[in-house]
């Protein structure tokens, strides 16, 4: 019997501690200006998931927006937004949450909420990553849910980017974008 303990035992301490997986989904809204008028569009991102590590920290995972899925309502305005992100060669935006402890984010996340303040994401456009800061819009937290609303302002010189033109329409250089993130509750452990 003594064996058999000793051997549950050791069993138990050898099972590796596994991550926490949080499916996830997400909507993106941009907003732009050219010299004719004003545009919107949407997009949204491709299923992913999310892992914290048994240590707490967040896996810096990659969230993709597929170009294909952006839609502005018109069509030829989707082609030349298309071409403008080299589509064909790049067909993913990329954004990063930096690898860090959640509880962190999370206090983080509610201290920009609470006080109007901004946090750093990372954003992979074509072969240019830029860390930019976001704005919470919304935040809902609870054992049941969480999602964040957030916007940030992009600059498409500062990707490398030609504004799409036709004639004497031009695109205006500054886009407002609004991302909604929606994942899977998350351990209540991990709440500030």
């Amino acid at each position: 019997m003594r064996v058999l303990i000793i051997l549950a035992t050791l069993l138990l301490l050898s099972v590796p501690a596994i991550a926490t997986p949080l499916s996830g989904k997400c909507e993106i809204l941009f907003f732009g200006s050219s010299t004719l008028h004003d545009f919107e569009g949407k997009g949204s991102c491709a299923p992913f998931t999310l892992e914290i590590e048994p240590n707490g920290n967040l896996d810096d995972t990659g969230i993709a927006v597929p170009v294909a899925s952006m839609d502005t309502d018109n069509d030829s305005r989707d082609e030349n937004m298309r071409e403008m992100f080299e589509a064909d060669k790049y067909p993913r935006i990329i954004g990063h949450l930096q690898s860090t402890a959640v509880k962190d984010l999370r206090t983080q996340l509610h201290h920009a909420f609470d006080n109007g303040g901004t946090f750093p994401l990372s954003l992979r456009i074509r072969d240019t990553e830029q860390q930019l800061k976001a704005r919470v819009l919304q935040l809902i937290d609870t054992p049941k849910a969480f999602s964040v609303d957030f916007e940030f302002p992009l600059s498409l010189d500062s990707y490398h980017l030609d504004p799409p033109s036709i004639l004497f329409i031009s695109v205006d250089d500054e886009i407002r974008v609004q991302v909604k993130l929606h994942l899977a509750p998350l351990p209540t452990a991990w709440q500030p």
